[in-house]
This record gives structure tokens, C-alpha cells and sequence, in this order.
């Protein structure tokens, strides 16, 4: 049921739309064979035969088993989704694969119960066996959590900064917030959780924006903030020419066609970057008079940086901005301009 039910409420919606941001689809529905030898994988094979296993086990009762094996073969389904529906109509392959790892572990724990269940109970050494296991996955547990606390620490240590030193650049009408933008933790993300004054540039922005929107406003400051970190339209157009640019799409906010394991998708996103974004890079290396008239609607521009590893670069900044103050402290600088 679960299922059929998300079918039918994500049909509804490729019948009416693709996602907002992207391009209206010729057609919702376009079916890519070529795509499933490359969408199934090892972790499709491993969810298949749990899926399969669960529904030939003779331990589980009926109610139990067959709302598993829908989990399974729904997550199964989705999984191949791109094969169908485009990428850039609804993204399923790349998101279905967030749940497969949570349906895996629900299978097993099942399959594992039913088979602990069927083992009588004067084979101690079997649950002994079973007991160290869980003791180690235990253990697994608590070192992945210990990694990632570290491994976030920078991260969080910059936002705790940064709103610690709130009162002091707090911002007000008139002002324009610069802020690092590469990933969803980034500071550009937190400052609408610190001030009303308006971003320069947010990746994530375009999920809100209509495709024109993002064409001819979201590029536009994207642009410009890519000439303040030091890009220019040569390395884009470099990179772009690789044989795999799928990482600089998805930092550029081309994520359906970073993602897609299809070659016409891929073309199409390499193709918008050129048409949207670098004309627009190539007018604010050429020191367009619009970057002006923009930064002129502020009545001051705040730049949020690191300390240790900058992200805009000083002499860009300077090309449309005057410095006019700046605080430091153990994680962040705050970097106070007006538009020259």
C-alpha cells in the first residue's frame, strides 16, 4: 500500500510539473533501458536477494512478511527510477537510494530474528556468536559517531562563532550578507537564521525559484559570487571539458544532471552552465556596470570569511567594494565594505 500510494502521488505530480526549478520535461515519462546495468548495482543486488529471502522464509507469518517484501521491492523499484523518469523531473534513483541501507537493516534484523528463532535453545555457542556481533556493530556505532562529531567540529565551531559575534555585525536595512556557499552547513545557510538582510548567494536558493528566475536572477548573482572566490570563465569552461564534470555541476546547483547516469541529461546540464552562467561570469570579469548598479542598492556588504582557509579573494572584492572595517576572532572574519 505504501507503495502504490507513493506512485500515485508522485505520477500526480510529474503529470502536472516537473520540479520547479528545472525546466518544464517534454514528457514525465521516458524510458531509458541503457540506464540498468549501470543503476543496478551491488546494493540493488544485496536489497533483491534480502527481498527475495524474506518473502521464502517460512518463520515469518504472513502479516509480517508481506509488508517487508513490499519495503524491499519498492525500494527496489525506486531505486531504478532514472530508467523511466528522468532525473531532472523528480530525482527518484538518487533519492530512493537514501532508504536503502534503513530497508536493508530492517530486512536483516528480521531474517536474522527468524533464523535465531528456528535454532534450538541448547545451541548456546550460536548466541554467543550472535551476542559478539551485536557487540561489534555496538562498537561500529559508537566509533562512526565519534568520527563524525569530529569530522563536523570545524563546521559547528564556525556557526557557534558566528552567532556569537550576532551583536556585533548585526545587520540592518540596507546591508548585503556575503557568505560562503559550497555546502548545505555552510555559513550561507545559517545566516537567515541570524539576520533579515538578504544573502548575495545561496546554492539552495533555486529550489524556490521559477526556471526564469533562476536564469536570468539566481545566475546572475551566482556569478558574481564566483568571480569574488577567484573563478573565471576560462577554468569553468576547462573543467566543464573533462571527462567527468559531474562534481563541478553539483557544486554549480546542477544536481539532477551531476547525478543522472544519462549522457543526454549530462550534455543538457553542461549546456546550461555554458548558456546561463558564464555569459554572466564573463560580464563581471569585464566589470559590467550591472555589478555596480546592484552592489549600489546596499547600503553596506558584510563578508563572512574563515579565518584559517579564505574563500574571497581580497583583490576581487576591492574591484567593486571599499574596505571599511573588519573583526577577527579564532574562527570567523567579518569584513565590512561599501560599494565604491
Amino acid at each position: 500500500m505504501y507503495g502504490v500510494a507513493c506512485a500515485i502521488l508522485d505520477g500526480t505530480f510529474l503529470w502536472h510539473s516537473s520540479l520547479g526549478f528545472y525546466e518544464k520535461q517534454s514528457s514525465a515519462i521516458h524510458f531509458q533501458p541503457e540506464l540498468l546495468p549501470h543503476l543496478i548495482g551491488g546494493n540493488w543486488l544485496l536489497l533483491a536477494g534480502l527481498t527475495v529471502a524474506t518473502a521464502l522464509s517460512k518463520t515469518l507469518t504472513p502479516n509480517v512478511k508481506w509488508p517487508l517484501v513490499g519495503l524491499g521491492v519498492t525500494n527496489a523499484v525506486l531505486m531504478l527510477g532514472d530508467a523511466i523518469v528522468p532525473a531532472t523531473a523528480i530525482l527518484l534513483s538518487h533519492h530512493a537510494a537514501h532508504f536503502v541501507h534503513l530497508t536493508m537493516a530492517i530486512l536483516i534484523t528480521f531474517l536474522a530474528a527468524a533464523a535465531l528463532a528456528a535454532v534450538p535453545d541448547k545451541f548456546k555457542t550460536v548466541r554467543s556468536v550472535v551476542g559478539l556481533v551485536l557487540a561489534i556493530i555496538l562498537l561500529n556505532g559508537v566509533l562512526l559517531a565519534s568520527a563524525t562529531y569530529r569530522a563536523f567540529l570545524p563546521v559547528n565551531r564556525e556557526v557557534i562563532e558566528l552567532s556569537r559575534l550576532q551583536r556585533e555585525w548585526s545587520a540592518k536595512d540596507g546591508d548585503l550578507v556575503i557568505a560562503r556557499s559550497k555546502n548545505v552547513d555552510d555559513p550561507c545557510g545559517w545566516t537567515v537564521l541570524l539576520t533579515k538582510a538578504p544573502v548575495l548567494f545561496c546554492t539552495d536558493a533555486e529550489v524556490m525559484l521559477t526556471p526564469q528566475q533562476n536564469r536570468e536572477i539566481h545566475r546572475f548573482r551566482q556569478a558574481v559570487y564566483l568571480y569574488l572566490t577567484g573563478k573565471d570563465s576560462r577554468l569553468l569552461q576547462r573543467a566543464l571539458s573533462a571527462p567527468d564534470p559531474s562534481s563541478l555541476m553539483y557544486q554549480l546547483g546542477y544536481w539532477a544532471e551531476a547525478t543522472s547516469l544519462s549522457t543526454d541529461e549530462r550534455k543538457e546540464g553542461i549546456h546550461a552552465i555554458q548558456a546561463d552562467l558564464i555569459p554572466f561570469l564573463e560580464r563581471v570579469e569585464n566589470h559590467d556596470v550591472a555589478v555596480n548598479v546592484f552592489f549600489h542598492q546596499f547600503r553596506r556588504v558584510i563578508v563572512i570569511d574563515n579565518q584559517r582557509v579564505h574563500t574571497f579573494a581580497a583583490e576581487r572584492l576591492a574591484v567593486f567594494l571599499t574596505l571599511e572595517e573588519q573583526q577577527k576572532s579564532d574562527d570567523v572574519v567579518l569584513l565590512f565594505y561599501a560599494p565604491r
